[in-house]
């Protein structure tokens, strides 16, 4: 750090060196302004100590030659034989840092005006430093801001806009930062709805929440832009909260419009989908009754029991489609069902197919879990063909008799359990044995939906099927 001594007493001008130099500071020294104009050329001083008065001119007009001529003024101090205030009034006005009489104290009490202004001319690089250090932060800031494709936009307490990134200005259709910078931002592009009409601010979401503190999200209102158009948005405030004071609050919003136009078309799309879907299945369900209709005029045209009978099987196993089909054709997604609501409705529909319906009593334990439709199709008829058994055979020459329907849901394991009173099935008769197209049809659709069937001897019959319910299944 050189400090240069403009001083025509050449004699004090080597005192002043000598007392700079044992104060770590390198020196220059000049004996005239002419010659330290010359010196300023080439060279740049950390502090120039200026005597106010030179030979060739005084230091207001060497101040002024410099800045005339466009040098860099570098810090100075001014010394002069008079102390006269006016004379560091005019200096001070002209940027010195600080003035010293040269009188019998003047050596002594220089290097502590030096240092004095050495700390000072230290803190403002400091400051300065940190101003430059902000001003790059704000800068990267501002260029983050502009760059993100968000629309982000900053509100004071009174809902005045403080700062605007270029997409928020390019969503309102704004031209500059200053069309929007002050202005409320409520009455502004918040405060009307998609009619024109006007709501008060105690009305709008973000006011109410970033003056408590806290966030908020809406996923959908109406913003209007400067030429008076308005689109749907979406937008989040957060809080400023400085010193635990909230000070404002951070808003950012997207133009929805797109999106909405798209949720528009896939809703329109699934909706058509489910028409066509429900056509479909109630076609299915009208060519099922045609089946079972023509079943049904088959079997009247037939004299042999057995003809009639195995038509009639084949009509009720139709008739058990047909109840999942309507029920299916009811539901939500058409793909699964609750068992609670369609075996119930199954076992009544099958009972009551049957003349002796009037001596039997249905008892139903059905809890409430999810199958879908690709294995409740192969459980109704398998549940049909037990019943049908039940209700030709288990009550032959009785006047009453009790079939109980049992189905449940354990760790993603269904059981079903279909028992009767009755005179129960002989030992001849089992899945392992060819006893008939019924046991042989059960045995089928149980190993179709991958389960297990076992007949169970006592009192009557008891059908006990086991199968994965696997992650198609789950209580409602």
């Amino acid at each position: 750090m050189t400090i240069l001594i403009i001083e025509d007493d050449v004699g004090l001008a080597e005192l002043i060196k000598e007392k700079m130099e044992e104060c770590g500071f390198e020196t220059a020294c000049s004996n005239s302004a002419e010659e330290a104009i010359e010196w300023l050329s080439r060279n740049n001083p950390y502090i120039m100590l200026l005597d106010y008065t030179l030979p060739d001119m005084n230091a207001k007009d060497f101040i002024n030659e410099l800045q005339n001529k466009g040098r860099r003024l570098p810090p100075f101090i001014i010394s002069t034989g008079r102390g006269d205030e006016r004379i560091a009034v005019d200096m001070m006005k002209l940027g010195a840092r600080d003035y010293v009489v040269k009188d019998s104290q003047f050596l002594d009490m220089l290097p502590g005006v030096v240092q004095r202004v050495h700390r000072d001319i230290e803190n403002e690089n400091k400051l300065n430093d940190a101003e430059h250090a902000l001003r790059k932060k704000e800068e990267k800031i501002h260029l983050l801001l502009n760059s993100a494709a968000e629309a982000i936009y900053g509100i004071d307490m009174d809902g005045n806009c403080t700062f605007c990134n270029n997409s928020c200005l390019n969503l309102l259709r704004y031209d500059k930062p200053e069309d929007l910078l002050g202005r409320n931002m409520h009455w502004q592009i918040h405060g009307k709805y998609s009619d024109g009409n006007y709501f008060p601010v105690e009305n709008c979401r973000i006011f109410q929440a970033f003056q408590q503190g806290i966030g908020t999200h809406v996923d959908d209102e109406v913003l209007w832009r400067s030429d008076g158009t308005f689109f749907p948005a979406e937008y989040w405030s957060y809080p400023q909260i400085i010193d635990g004071e909230i000070v404002g609050a951070v808003v950012t919003f997207l133009d929805i419009t797109e999106r909405k136009l798209s949720e528009e078309k896939i809703k329109n799309l699934l909706a058509e989908k489910e028409l066509i879907l429900r056509e479909v299945h109630h076609r299915i369900k009208n060519n099922m009754n045609t089946i079972k209709s023509l079943l049904y005029l088959q079997a009247d045209t037939l004299t042999e029991p057995s003809a009639v009978a195995a038509l009639m099987d084949a009509e009720s196993r139709v008739e058990s489609m047909m109840v999942l089909y309507d029920k299916l054709y009811r539901s939500i997604d058409f793909m699964e069902l609750s068992v609670k609501e369609y075996l119930p409705v199954l076992v009544d529909e099958i009972i009551g197919n049957f003349p002796n319906k009037g001596i039997v009593t249905i008892e139903k334990h059905i809890d409430d879990f999810i199958l879908g439709a690709d294995t409740l199709f192969p459980l109704g008829i398998l549940v049909n063909e037990i019943l049908t058994n039940s209700m030709k055979y288990a009550f032959a020459g009785r006047k009453s008799g009790v079939i109980t329907v049992y189905a449940s849901l354990k760790d993603s394991r269904a059981n079903i359990v279909i028992q009767d009173n009755g005179i129960g099935i002989p030992e001849s008769v089992g899945f392992e044995k060819h006893s008939g197209f019924g046991l042989d049809l059960i045995r089928m659709l149980t190993e179709q939906i991958g389960g297990r069937i076992r007949i169970e001897r006592g009192e009557g019959s008891r059908f006990v099927l086991e199968f994965n319910a696997g992650s198609e299944s789950g209580g409602k």
